[in-house]
């Protein structure tokens, strides 16, 4: 994810909170384990005043963890995976720029911990909004440590997600797209793995204001006399200002043909939720030759 790492023959597993609320994140490498929290902060301030947090890295291994840290930006990219780079993005709402961090290289020995202290201070003029950035925390190639049989070493990243307000803008936001998709056998899954055909709910959110919010939604398939027959969930899910993202959940039921409404109920952070409905037309089962 984001900047190649900088050693030949290596490769980064990049792990954050962007997506989930985990308070600490663990990682494992051979003689290494780490755990690092927390892996989100959130800050309420006005322009020209400074905040000042701390993380912990934490190495249950057996052996010293060779480290940096350093203030990152990020963005979503048009698979919706975070993408991470070095401070200073011109992107619109970021704020690598304003975080300072302390240590940027240091060592962990085995069955102890450090501390990564990291100081937001925004810019005096800075116009209200929401701003998002992070603290990047990534393992190094110690000096006794070479490449394995593979010629690969495996190199880890966290990355603390900063979300920064300022004044309070309001969230604004609408849904721009409800689908239920059938999806073939054989599309690679995520993780690499052949998929077996199934159905995919799609949410589409669009972020119309300029500070960030979470989407919480729930989406419901209902049948032509209104009775439930699917459903599924997005928990607290970021979109960036002035970005749309498109959530895909997976549904596990075999869906009958006939004709039904899909139903999305969504909380971006307002007292009004959002709710959308359209009907639906079911011929055929995902794979099926009967389905268009």
């Amino acid at each position: 994810m984001g900047k190649a790492a900088p050693y030949i023959g290596s490769t980064i597993l990049a792990m954050t909170a962007l997506l989930t609320r985990p308070m600490c994140v663990d990682a494992q490498q051979p003689g290494i384990k780490l755990a690092v929290s927390p892996m989100r902060t959130d800050i309420n301030m006005p322009a020209s005043q400074s905040h000042t947090e701390a993380m912990r890295v934490v190495n249950d291994g057996t052996e010293t963890a060779h480290l940096r840290a350093w203030p990152a930006d990020w963005y979503f990219n048009e698979k919706d995976a975070p993408q991470f780079e070095r401070a200073g993005s011109p992107r619109d709402y970021s704020c690598g720029s304003w975080v300072k961090v302390n240590p940027t290289e240091f060592e962990v020995p085995p069955q102890a911990s450090a501390v990564v202290r990291y100081t937001t201070t925004i810019p005096a003029g800075t116009p209200e909004g929401g701003y998002h950035c992070g603290v990047a925390v990534e393992t190094t190639r110690g000096p006794n440590e070479h490449l394995g049989a593979t010629g690969l070493l495996t190199l880890f990243r966290f990355v603390n997600s900063i979300y920064v307000k300022i004044g309070s803008p309001e969230p604004q936001g609408e849904v721009t797209s409800l689908e239920l998709v059938p999806i073939t056998a054989g599309v690679s899954a995520p993780n690499g793995e052949p998929s077996e055909s199934h159905w995919e709910y799609r949410l589409q959110i669009r972020n119309t204001g300029i500070t960030h919010f979470r989407v919480t939604a729930k989406i419901e398939l209902r049948d032509a006399t209104g009775n439930k027959v699917d459903d599924s969930n997005v928990d607290s899910q970021p979109v960036l200002p002035e970005t749309s993202r498109t959530f895909k959940m997976t549904s596990q039921r075999a869906i009958a043909p006939g004709d039904y409404h899909l139903v999305a109920t969504v909380d971006i952070g307002r007292p009004a939720l959002l709710q959308t409905e359209r009907p639906l037309h079911i011929e055929a089962a995902p794979g099926s030759t009967q389905q268009p």
